[in-house]
C-alpha cells in the first residue's frame, strides 16, 4: 500500500494546477493533480509530467487510465469501485483515497486500495 503525507514517511507533496501554465509555479520533478481534464492529461503525458487526476465516476476513472495518468484521487465513497475496476482491467493507474486520519488506514487497507494521500500532501492553490 502506498502512503502519501504521513508524517513517519518522506513524501513529496502534490501540486494543485488549474491550467496547464500553472505548471511552471510547481517544483520540478513535482507530481501535479487536477480535476478530471482530458486536456491537461495530454499535455502533461507529451510533456512527461507525473499527474494525478481527482475522479468522481467509473467514465472520468476509465479515461484517466487511458490517458495514462499515474495516479486517481478518490474520496472514500468510490474508492472500492475503483479499485475492483482497476484491480479488473490491471490499471496502470494507482488508486489513491484522499483521507485526513491515519486512523482511516485498516479500513482502505481492508478494501484493498493501493494507496492512501493524506490531505495534508494535497498543496491547493
Amino acid at each position: 500500500m502506498l502512503i502519501i503525507g504521513h508524517s513517519f514517511i518522506d513524501y513529496l507533496p502534490f501540486y494543485e494546477i488549474i491550467s496547464f501554465e500553472d505548471i511552471e509555479n510547481t517544483p520540478s520533478n513535482s507530481t501535479v493533480f487536477f480535476d478530471f481534464d482530458p486536456l491537461i492529461a495530454k499535455k502533461c503525458k507529451t510533456n512527461n509530467i507525473s499527474y494525478a487526476m481527482r475522479v468522481k465516476d467509473i467514465k472520468e476513472l476509465l479515461f484517466c487510465n487511458a490517458l495514462e495518468c499515474d495516479f486517481a484521487l478518490v474520496e472514500c465513497d468510490f474508492a472500492k469501485e475503483a479499485q475492483k475496476i482497476a484491480n479488473e482491467y490491471l490499471f496502470d493507474t494507482k488508486i489513491l483515497q484522499i483521507i485526513n486520519s491515519d486512523n482511516e488506514l485498516e479500513n482502505v487497507a481492508k478494501n484493498g486500495i493501493d494507496g492512501v494521500i493524506f490531505e495534508n500532501a494535497l498543496k491547493r492553490r
